[in-house]
């Protein structure tokens, strides 16, 4: 069963499905270069348990007038980036956290090639919210509108979405303890972010 689970999310991208996966890597990479969205994500993360992949593909749908304002809508996402989240993300990440950033020789490389995969793996989850978005184009709402104010409000309404459904299907594991204020907050501040135009 889990083998078969796996492999489903091992299986190529269709073509425009890669086009796709390029797109929203790059702007995962070049967004979370900006401050103060690194900062503002790994809050979110490590603090209330959400995902910096999927706040980051929120804010890429946005940027591509895709908004999906209902938590239900985000099930799918939710459920496939947990698994890959937790299956390889996250133990490769804990695993280069054993070895001290300030380590020297044989265990400086480890944790160099650690980091890497840690990196590959999140570039194949962006991949994998790519490929259960084909799933769920219809209960997506593509809005055309370039006013910078629309499209954070597309952002932000992704975000909430995305923070709400996490909180209701959260396993047992992750403390996600984000109240309806604090998302609210926090949804607004990387919102505005996340669609600020580049210099």
């Amino acid at each position: 069963m889990i083998a078969e689970q796996l492999q489903s999310y091992l299986t190529p991208l269709a073509t425009e499905q890669q086009a796709a996966a390029a797109s929203l890597w790059a702007f995962a990479v070049n967004k979370y270069a900006e401050q103060p969205i690194a900062e503002l994500c790994m809050t979110l993360q490590n603090c209330h348990g959400f995902d910096t992949n999927c706040l980051l593909y929120a804010g890429w749908l946005a940027s591509r007038h895709v908004v999906r304002p209902k938590w239900q809508q985000w099930q799918d996402a939710c459920d496939s980036s947990r698994y890959w989240q937790h299956t390889f993300v996250s133990p490769l990440r804990n695993l280069k956290r054993i070895i001290p950033a300030r380590a020297a020789g044989e265990l400086s490389a480890i944790r160099a090639d650690l980091a890497a995969l840690e990196l590959s793996c999140e570039r194949r989850q962006l991949e994998v919210l790519v490929a259960t978005d084909a799933h769920m184009a219809e209960v997506s709402t593509t809005v055309r509108g370039t006013d910078q104010n629309c499209i954070q409000n597309f952002a932000r309404q992704n975000l909430l979405a995305y923070m709400t459904c996490a909180q209701t299907g959260a396993q047992k594991a992750i403390s996600l303890t984000a109240s309806a204020a604090q998302m609210q907050d926090y949804g607004l501040q990387l919102a505005r972010h996340l669609t600020r135009p580049a210099n």
